[in-house]
């Protein structure tokens, strides 16, 4: 059975399985989430990285003569 946490701060998701090893493997504080919350959050990141993406190609930072 697949088990789905976040992070605290929301900024992490993680899916792992049940037990003892699955349960090791998720950090303190990891909260355990529903299925359906667990793909609202990703789709969340992917919609604040495509918007950071936009941005970021619609005003690139300033580059040096050689490049850096």
């Amino acid at each position: 059975m697949k088990r789905y946490f976040l992070s605290p701060d929301g900024t992490s998701a993680l899916m792992g399985g049940s037990g003892p090893l699955g349960d090791a493997a998720v950090p303190d504080g990891y909260e355990e989430v529903t299925a359906e919350e667990y793909a609202a959050a990703i789709e969340a990141g992917r919609q604040l990285a495509d918007e950071r993406a936009a941005d970021f190609f619609a005003h690139p930072p300033e580059q040096g003569p050689d490049g850096d």
